[in-house]
């Protein structure tokens, strides 16, 4: 019995190691992320350098259509994607074919599997540019490049080889979370109640340390969704309560 009560004290002090390794891991992956000097933030680096200062008669309009709540942006949000929408109109020119991806709804709607560019946004376009074809919006980079090379000529559709494109597909599928919306009441109370069950613990090393993964990436998706899931859930209960009170 002393054997192996020893075991399971040399078992447990492993175990704590490990844990403590893993924390310092996760610290040095967001310290990274917090300066900027991650492996994400350095690829991107080279694209914001070819960023372009928006000129004052877009900043302005910009402002306009976030007075007026028009998309894409929120009305209660700083000017950001307001701003980059002025500066695409401005750069866009009657040929040109526009393959927008994105995620944010504030720019689509999905009908059918399919995206439809927002109708306010469509008819800036149109105002515009009257002789640009219609845009086109996808949610995934990998069907935008593929259908990129179905429509435009061989010149002009050179991009990933196919196995790059299958390589773009399983990284996305990877990261893809679910379409659920819960209510931010939902989510607040989700956050509240994993507060509490770390103490001093970070509610992303909770969720790291529980789910059991390796990076931060993943730990990240894998906390979204068990976020989700669990709003969802609260959400269906707060439901059923107020059909029963009601």
């Amino acid at each position: 019995m002393r054997a192996l009560n020893l075991k399971l004290a040399e078992l447990h002090k492993e175990v704590k190691d490990v844990a403590r390794k893993f924390c310092a891991h996760s610290d040095h992956l967001l310290s990274q992320i917090a300066t900027s000097q991650d492996h994400t933030s350095r690829a991107l680096e080279r694209l914001f350098l070819l960023a372009i200062a928006p000129t004052e008669g877009q900043v302005e309009r910009a402002r306009t259509r976030h007075m007026y709540g028009d998309p894409p942006g929120k009305p209660a949000g700083a000017l950001g994607d307001q701003v980059s929408w002025e500066q695409l109109l401005d750069s866009t020119t009657p040929t040109d074919e526009l393959f927008i991806v994105t995620r944010d709804t504030d720019f689509f709607h999905s009908i059918g599997g399919k995206q439809f560019l927002n109708p306010v946004l469509a008819r800036d376009v149109a105002i515009r540019a009257p002789q640009a074809p219609v845009p086109r919006v996808f949610s995934k980079l990998v069907d935008a490049l593929e259908e990129i090379r179905a429509v435009l000529p061989p010149p002009l559709a050179k991009g990933p080889s196919p196995a790059d494109l299958e390589a773009i597909r399983k990284e996305e599928s990877a990261v893809e979370l679910p379409e659920s919306a819960p209510s931010l009441r939902s989510i607040r109370q989700v956050l509240q109640d994993t507060r509490a069950k770390t103490s001093n613990e970070s509610m992303l090393h909770y969720l790291m340390r529980e789910e059991q993964v390796t990076g931060l990436g993943q730990a990240l998706v894998l906390a979204t969704k068990k976020i989700l899931a669990q709003a969802g859930e609260l959400d269906e209960a707060t439901s059923a309560t107020e059909k029963r009170k009601g």
